[in-house]
């Protein structure tokens, strides 16, 4: 059966924010099949979270994941457009904000893609 895999507004959310809810589903959609089927000793990349097993973190990224969504739900198009200064002098706006927390979360994918297909081959990676 054909997929549908174009983003579109998530309902509840201005047209701009809801496709970048979008965005925000079918990268962490992608995170997740990276993930699967990993084993405690596999995932233990920071001592903060060392034995941790793939559902206690799951369930943290949930968690996150909800509360951002609870917050977005609250904020405009126009919000996406307000500007703030980083710490060393930058200036950026929302826009730029999310779109730096999808490439964190894409490149911590491709880090466990990596790792998944060349360090595990024991592990193939579900995703191509």
């Amino acid at each position: 059966m054909p997929s549908d895999a174009r983003l579109v507004p998530a309902p509840g959310f201005t047209p701009d924010l809801g496709v970048l809810v979008s965005m925000l589903e079918a990268t962490r959609k992608t995170t997740l099949d990276a993930v699967r089927g990993l084993a405690p000793a596999q995932l233990e990349w920071s001592s903060r979270y060392r034995g941790w097993t793939l559902d206690q973190h799951l369930a943290l990224l949930a968690q996150v994941r909800e509360d951002s969504l609870q917050r977005l739900a609250q904020c405009d198009d126009a919000w996406l457009d307000q500007e703030f200064t980083l710490i060393e002098g930058t200036r950026v706006n929302f826009r730029w904000a999310w779109f730096h927390v999808f490439e964190d979360e894409l490149s911590h994918r491709g880090q466990v893609l990596l790792i998944r297909n060349h360090l595990l081959p024991a592990f193939p990676s579900p995703v191509g």
